[in-house]
Parts: C-alpha cells; sequence; structure tokens
C-alpha cells in the first residue's frame, strides 16, 4: 500500500451534551450533518492526518433561548494507529482541530449571522479500513469530541460530541 492516501468522509454528528457557555445558545442540540476531506501519510504502523471538516446543526427556540443553525468549520490534525498492515485494517486515533463557528440567529426581522473566534478541541476514534479492491478502500467510523469557541457578546461555546461517518479513501 502507498503512504499517501486521500480521504472524502460524510455522516452524523450527534450532540453527547447540551450546548453550555455561550448566552442564547445554550441547550440540547439536534443531530446534524458532517463531512470531511483528509490527506494521510502512512508510515508503518502510524498514520499521520491533517485536513479540513465541517458539522451543521441546530437548536431550537424552545430548546436554547434562541433558534440558531450552526455551521463548525474546523481544521484537522492527528495521529492514527493501524492495528493491521493488510486485509481489513482497523484504527484508533486521536486528533486536534482549530473551529470557527457561523450561528445563523433567527430574529424577528430576518437571520442575523454570528461568528466565533478560532476555537480549539480534540477528537478521538475508531474505525476500519476495508479494502474494495485496486486503489480503493471504505473507511467506516466513529469519533468523539470536544470543541470550545468564544463568541464575543455570548462567551465560550463548549460541546461535546459523536460523529459517526463513512469514508472513502483512494491510496495513491
Amino acid at each position: 500500500m502507498s503512504p499517501l492516501q486521500l480521504e472524502a468522509r460524510g455522516g452524523a454528528w450527534i450532540p453527547k451534551a447540551d450546548l453550555v457557555g455561550a448566552q442564547g445558545f445554550e441547550g440540547e442540540a439536534s443531530a446534524g450533518s458532517s463531512f470531511g476531506v483528509h490527506f494521510m501519510l502512512k508510515r508503518g504502523f502510524i498514520s499521520f492526518v491533517a485536513g479540513f471538516s465541517e458539522h451543521r446543526f441546530d437548536c431550537a427556540q424552545a430548546e436554547c433561548g434562541e433558534a440558531v443553525d450552526f455551521v463548525s468549520t474546523a481544521w484537522d490534525l492527528g495521529v492514527r494507529l493501524n492495528l493491521r498492515q493488510e486485509g481489513i485494517m482497523p484504527w484508533v486515533s486521536l486528533g486536534a482541530t482549530a473551529a470557527v463557528f457561523d450561528a445563523h440567529v433567527e430574529t424577528g426581522t430576518g437571520v442575523m449571522t454570528e461568528d466565533s473566534d478560532l476555537g480549539w478541541g480534540y477528537e478521538v476514534g475508531a474505525g476500519a479500513l476495508v479494502p474494495l479492491g485496486g486503489q480503493f478502500f471504505i473507511d467506516p467510523g466513529m469519533r468523539y469530541g470536544r470543541s470550545d469557541v468564544d463568541f464575543a457578546s455570548r462567551g465560550t461555546l463548549e460541546m461535546r460530541y459523536i460523529v459517526v461517518d463513512l469514508g472513502l479513501v483512494l491510496v495513491f
């Protein structure tokens, strides 16, 4: 297997705890979508991962005090420990995220957008590379994450979540 890999992932973002810390944004978020694109450099049992991910979810006015649609855009950097070298290859991962959130807040006269400052977080996960044939693999996985971002007028939004997704991997 070549050491250079490109992966596109898509799946579900699921809240693990209520959103807390940012006035008007605190409450129970609903599940949403998640996608990402990552490059991986494999060296033996270790893969270095760098890429981009985006999560979309919302919080209803009845839950958060204001109706808010969130878009989290993050740069990801991490490592994977591949537990096998061929066949179906299970892996575990640890990574850091640097994210910016856009909050689209419904007002009586329309939608107002509030942007967060750059925030930091982490993800830990597990999955398995499954060969499809040739240069392609599928990569089902699950990750637990935490991300904290500051909204200047509201405070620091703290999130805990799970991402369940499926990747398509091209090995060069």
